[in-house]
């Protein structure tokens, strides 16, 4: 529950938790257990935010129920609602898993020149380099390194200021996002570690875009691209 009128945040969050099949009255059940939170927090919104109105500053059974009837009402269903906002397919899946186990990969769209490295995975795909944090890796852009390093045996620098996210479901009740970063490899040559990968190429813009198997890929390359363009002039 929220005091400075944002419940557009808390009705979100509840067709997250409805889409992940938590019960309505439990949901519900939890928007009224903020009972003990709200004396010092009324206080403070009706001296700093006196236009909020007094119906979002107390809890009430009906409130959600209501909403969520309003919410049937304009849309007919959760599944219409995300259509209508713009989430692809895969992103709806993601997050039905949201409350499932959370993993997170790394990687890089990797540069030389005006190559991409692309790479034709053990399983056929073809896609960037990335792979899963490691409790030993510093940060982020360790583990982006670490894997480039270990599938190819390639070295990169990371570019400032770029990291983009992508998010999906691998398997039933897994959430997982991919961190990627702009790397740049001084080198062309690389070795493939056979047991992920079959085999990598550096390819032209148009080809990768071509070439790779995700859309979600292809949007990362593209924004990295742009990117790096703009900051060096590629």
């Amino acid at each position: 529950h929220c005091t400075a009128g944002k419940d557009r945040t808390g009705c979100f969050v509840m067709m997250l938790l409805l889409l992940n099949g938590v019960d309505f009255d439990d949901i519900n059940a939890d928007y009224m257990a903020s009972f003990p939170y709200l004396p010092k927090m009324t206080e403070n919104t009706r001296k700093y935010h006196p236009e909020v109105p007094n119906i979002v500053l107390t809890p009430n059974i009906d409130y959600l129920r209501d909403v969520y009837k309003a919410f049937l009402n304009t849309y007919g269903n959760l599944e219409n609602y995300f259509d209508y906002i713009g989430l692809t397919d895969d992103e709806v899946i993601a997050l039905s898993s949201i409350l499932g186990k959370q993993e997170k990969s790394c990687g890089a769209v990797v540069f030389n020149e005006n190559k991409v490295l692309v790479e034709h995975m053990g399983l056929g795909h073809y896609s960037l380099p990335k792979g899963h944090v490691e409790s030993f890796d510093k940060d982020e852009i360790a583990t982006a390194k670490r894997e480039i390093k270990e599938e190819i045996n390639l070295d990169v620098s990371i570019i400032d200021g770029f990291k983009e996210s992508i998010f999906y479901s691998p398997n039933d009740g897994v959430f997982k996002e991919v961190v990627f970063y702009i790397g740049l490899a001084k080198e062309k040559e690389f070795k493939v570690d056979k047991i992920e990968v079959n085999d990598a190429y550096w390819l032209g813009i148009e080809d990768c875009m071509r070439v790779l198997s995700f859309d979600s890929d292809r949007k990362i390359v593209k924004n990295a691209y742009a990117f790096l363009k703009k900051k060096t002039n590629l």
